[in-house]
């Protein structure tokens, strides 16, 4: 090589090396806007549960019961371990106490222990901030940039307060349905299934998230894991109370949740499948054969795909089944949503940007994420939305979307 474009050559490098680092040293000094950083949105997030749970521990008048002010669900969670420490039935009416009636498993009880310890008004703020920030840590730790991660934060915190204000567990199991499905993709098989029958035993609807177990490698060790833990959950009240009444306290919470089915069925409070079709079209087909139907579509899916049974495809099967056990759910309330809207987010991140998906994504917004809050028209809300049960529709369309799409999957971004 002559000197000249020897020397050429290594003054173009130079200058090369120069522009790159100028253009690295710009891209580092650009700094990103606070309202696209995490630690922004857990300030919001945190705010926001902050003030839902002060507005009902400090404000919210209740008509009877025990407390005078504060919130008639906690009070139901808070009585419950002074119950089961009492030797008492989890599922009678304590009208003195509280209004409505337990629904949990014994389990539960037990998991509210330390929060029954400490006073009421204490402890409700302190279990409601921790749903909500828990809620939030699963959002974080979805496998996604900060752009998206923003937009889920924006998408969902209309719901979140919907669903936060009740006190409910529904925030929480969401984040559990999340974190299993990280933990099993980390290869953490012990620490997944722990959190997976955490779901379950909390509320069973979580049990839908069994159907990772299909596209697990290692089917054997999870499914003993899965064992192991529910005997663990199921024995942990056996600290408190002898083993004859623990049995007579599942037998209750049995008997309990069929009637609790029955009763909600006919509720205008209830927003599933079954409502939307009896109400909105006239079609009075029996529950249980729409959880047989979906479930035999998605397992029919699984049986297709499994040789392409990726991350994508466990991320689209993650939002398929945080719909799934909710607009299937035979008492499926409006706060329930919050673990419903987040699988329609999921989804929408995990699919390919067309006009139609965000055409989905929007009219779930609205009509789900808004339609049970102030910011709905109340007369729409009254006279359509609730009386035919439309909260659902949005989602059980993403759900048959999403059902197809996973019939489709070539590998990559879902179309369709």
């Amino acid at each position: 090589m002559p000197l000249c474009a020897f020397f050429k050559k290594k003054a173009i490098f130079a200058n090369n090396k120069i522009n790159d680092t100028s253009y690295l040293m710009t891209t580092l000094a650009k700094p990103t806007p606070i309202w696209q950083t995490d630690r922004f949105w857990l300030i919001i997030y945190f705010l926001v549960t902050l003030f839902v749970s002060a507005k009902e521990m400090f404000f919210e008048q209740q008509p009877s019961g025990m407390v005078k002010v504060g919130n008639n669900n906690f009070t139901i969670f808070y009585q419950s371990f002074h119950h089961l420490w009492e030797g008492k039935t989890l599922y009678g009416f304590y009208e003195a106490e509280y209004q409505n009636r337990y629904n949990y498993s014994p389990f539960f009880a037990v998991v509210m222990l330390p929060f029954s310890l400490l006073p009421y008004t204490l402890s409700g703020l302190l279990w409601n901030v921790l749903n909500g920030l828990f809620f939030f840590s699963g959002l974080r730790r979805l496998h996604i940039d900060q752009n998206k991660r923003v937009f889920l934060y924006w998408f969902l915190i209309f719901e979140a307060y919907t669903s936060l204000i009740n006190f409910q567990t529904n925030p929480s199991l969401t984040s559990l349905a999340i974190w299993t499905v990280v933990f099993l993709e980390r290869g953490q098989l012990l620490w997944g299934t722990c959190l997976l029958m955490l779901g379950v035993w909390i509320k069973l609807i979580g049990i839908v998230m069994g159907i990772f177990w299909l596209m697990h490698p290692k089917k054997i060790q999870f499914a003993l894991y899965c064992v192991a833990w529910s005997v663990v959950f199921f024995l942990l009240p056996l600290l408190f109370v002898s083993f004859e009444q623990l049995l007579f306290l599942y037998r209750e919470w049995y008997i309990w949740l069929t009637k609790h089915t029955e009763y909600h069925g006919g509720t205008l409070g209830v927003f599933n499948a079954h409502a939307f079709f009896k109400r909105a079209l006239g079609l009075d087909i029996r529950e249980g054969l729409y959880v047989v139907g979906a479930g035999v579509a998605v397992l029919g899916a699984i049986a297709v795909q499994r040789k392409r049974l990726d991350f994508t495809f466990k991320m689209l099967m993650l939002a398929n089944m945080l719909i799934f056990m909710v607009i299937f759910s035979p008492g499926a309330e409006s706060p329930t949503y919050i673990i419903a809207l987040t699988g329609v987010a999921i989804w929408y991140i995990y699919s390919a940007p067309s006009a139609w998906h965000i055409g989905l994504a929007v009219f779930a917004f609205i009509l789900t994420g808004l339609s049970q809050s102030d910011l709905f028209p109340a007369y729409l809300r009254e006279h359509y939305t609730k009386p035919y049960s439309l909260k659902a529709l949005p989602c059980l369309l993403v759900w048959i979307v999403s059902v197809v799409q996973m019939y489709r999957y070539k590998g990559g971004r879902f179309e369709g």
